[in-house]
């Protein structure tokens, strides 16, 4: 992030000259976060960096998680007595369900973290507890 960072601030003021662009570090954030008492999270260290802490907070957000698109390893590392290399991949889709499809599942609202070749999926909720392993 050290060398990435200066290209996306340098990147940034040169794409949008009238807005007003600046650096910050985390310990600027943190100072006012504690002055302010206020919870650390990522929702708050955004507040702190905004430097409004004036500003009446909504009290919600929204929460967005990166996962990944595939899995790059495409066989198993160790090889069946036969010779045949076990593939660690299961089909990209299965039953109609892809990775990351937002289903109902026991009368809560998950998504689909894993799939089984066999039918059964492992969902979750966005922050990781688990609603059903298979």
């Amino acid at each position: 992030m050290g060398i990435m960072r200066w290209e996306v601030l340098n990147r940034l003021k040169a794409s949008h000259p009238e807005l007003e662009v600046n650096n910050t570090y985390g310990y600027r954030t943190k100072h006012a976060r504690i002055a302010n008492d206020i919870a650390k999270s990522h929702c708050a260290d955004a507040f702190c960096i905004a430097g409004n802490l004036g500003a009446e907070r909504l009290g919600e957000f929204f929460f967005q998680k990166q996962t990944r698109r595939n899995n790059r390893q495409i066989h198993k590392l160790s090889i069946l007595k036969s010779g045949i290399r076990k593939r660690n991949q299961a089909p990209f889709e299965v039953n109609g369900f892809r990775l990351f499809d937002k289903v109902a599942c026991q009368g809560e609202e998950g998504f689909i973290f894993g799939r089984r070749s066999s039918g059964f999926f492992d969902v979750r909720k966005l922050d990781g507890t688990r609603i059903s392993a298979g």
